[in-house]
């Protein structure tokens, strides 16, 4: 009852070509080129907001213990909606002492 595996091979390969299409793509309409394109509107001018603003300025991270640079980022939320509303804003504020340990790793630094 067992069947060797070069046997199935075969069977399986010569079923796949009796069945193939040999014009796959000819099975298919031909797709017209207007329908092809997506058509979309103009993109709206962007435009300074004139509504609520908000500063925010981080001054001072102290921990306990320093032990290795910490790099932060920080973004503005909208706790009622749920949603995020300014983009992210990275920051270093990691003491001048491990910032001249970092000067060989970093390839730029800001100010």
């Amino acid at each position: 009852d067992r069947v060797a595996p070069e046997t199935i091979d075969q069977s399986n390969e010569s079923k796949r070509l009796e069945e193939r299409q040999q014009a796959l793509f000819s099975l298919y309409p031909e797709a017209d080129p207007e329908d092809a394109v997506e058509k979309r509107l103009p993109a709206e001018i962007p435009m300074e907001h004139l509504g609520n603003r908000i500063h925010v300025k981080c001054l001072q991270l102290k921990l306990e213990l320093e032990v290795e640079p910490i790099f932060a980022s920080m973004a503005i939320y909208d706790a009622k909606e749920r949603k995020k509303i300014s983009e992210n804003f990275y920051f270093d504020m990691n003491s001048e002492s491990l910032r001249r340990m970092l000067v060989g790793h970093l390839p730029f630094s800001d100010i």
